[in-house]
C-alpha cells in the first residue's frame, strides 16, 4: 500500500512539472494567434502566412492548426518551447537544490 502512495506521489509531481514546462509556451501562443482566429472566425479568409501565397478561405482550426503545425511554423514553436525550459529548467533546479540545502 505505502508502495502505491509513493507512485502516485512521483505521477503527480511529473503531471506538475509537465504543466510547468508547457502551460507557459501554449498561454504565449494562445494570446498570439487568439486576435488572428477571431480575425478569420469574422471574415471566413485566412490571412497570408508566407510572401508568395494569396490569403484564402479557411475555417479559425484550419487557422490555428497552419500557425501551430505547419513546416515553417513549427520550428517557431519549437524554438519558444526549448527557450522557455532553457529559462526554467535551470532555475528550478537551482530553487530545488538551494531549498533542500537549507532544510539539510
Amino acid at each position: 500500500m505505502h508502495g502505491s502512495s509513493g507512485n502516485q506521489q512521483k505521477w503527480r509531481d511529473r503531471a506538475i512539472w509537465t504543466g510547468i514546462l508547457l502551460l507557459p509556451p501554449i498561454l504565449i501562443n494562445v494570446y498570439f494567434l487568439l486576435p488572428g482566429a477571431f480575425q478569420v472566425s469574422q471574415t471566413g479568409i485566412c490571412p497570408s502566412p508566407l510572401l508568395d501565397r494569396q490569403a484564402y478561405p479557411c475555417s479559425p482550426v484550419d487557422y490555428l492548426i497552419s500557425m501551430t503545425l505547419a513546416p515553417w511554423s513549427l520550428p517557431m514553436q519549437l524554438l519558444l518551447l526549448f527557450g522557455w525550459m532553457g529559462v526554467v529548467v535551470p532555475i528550478g533546479a537551482g530553487i530545488y537544490f538551494g531549498v533542500k540545502r537549507l532544510v539539510r
